[in-house]
């Protein structure tokens, strides 16, 4: 998109990248969402947006940045935050959720701008549900727009961990809600409590999912035990077949 073009998508309108780059040729090449208008990378895909700090793309009042499942954008442009309240949209912050396999990413000429914005303290609100931010490149007053939220652990261990069983033999996939950085065991043994296989994971603050498979052992019911520094837990029984 060469020179000044602007692209304005709102009520409820959809612009979804299903991978690729967009080339925003100039300084001021624009997309706009709001008013319930939301950009979109589907699930699965890569998309780049912007390149070397060229190219904007602003969410104004009731503008949504969504992510699908196990997606990435990289972003080297201008991210422009205009949250404005209004009586359609009184909150003026912006949100996006990163899950498991999802990636936000920032190029090193991105910025993250909130001129215009009812107050100095819009951000862009990150849910940390187990997805990526790196935002390592960004200055320091950029990196202050991006406020990250994690979801909070329960006090009972127990309701903190989930075993998911894969359709892969002798392999499951733990998730864990942590309150900070820590060590998590994960144990499995067999009916006859007989350590079949164990492993260490650095869990991060928030939501952490990880791979978790053995060759070894018979088909059958195993159990799986996790501790970490907030307690111990059984989960539900893994069976391999």
């Amino acid at each position: 998109m060469p020179g000044f073009i602007e692209l304005v998508f709102d009520e409820n309108t959809k612009y979804i990248n299903a991978g690729g780059h967009v080339n925003l040729e100039g300084l001021n090449s624009c997309m706009m969402f709001r008013n319930g208008g939301s950009f979109e990378v589907a699930e699965g895909t890569t998309m780049e947006y912007g390149q070397d700090g060229r190219g904007v793309l602003v969410l104004r009042s009731g503008g949504q940045l969504r992510l699908g499942k196990g997606s990435t954008l990289r972003f080297d442009g201008l991210f422009w935050l205009q949250g404005i309240a209004t009586d359609k949209h009184p909150d003026p912050q912006f949100y996006v959720d990163l899950t498991p396999g999802t990636q936000l990413v920032f190029g090193e000429k991105a910025h993250v701008y909130n001129a215009l914005s009812t107050s100095p303290d819009v951000k862009l609100n990150v849910y940390m549900n187990g997805g990526t931010l790196d935002d390592s490149k960004l200055n320091p007053a950029a990196r202050l727009l991006i406020n990250r939220i994690y979801p909070k652990p329960s006090q009972h261990f127990a309701e903190n961990v989930r075993v998911l069983q894969n359709l892969t033999p002798g392999h499951f996939q733990v998730e864990y809600i942590s309150a900070g950085q820590e060590l998590l065991q994960v144990e499995v043994f067999d009916m006859q409590g007989r350590l079949a296989w164990s492993q260490s994971f650095e869990a991060a603050m928030g939501h952490n999912l990880f791979q978790c498979g053995f060759d070894g052992g018979a088909t059958g019911v195993y159990a799986v035990t996790l501790s970490a520094n907030a307690g111990r837990a059984s989960a539900k029984l893994a069976k391999f077949e």
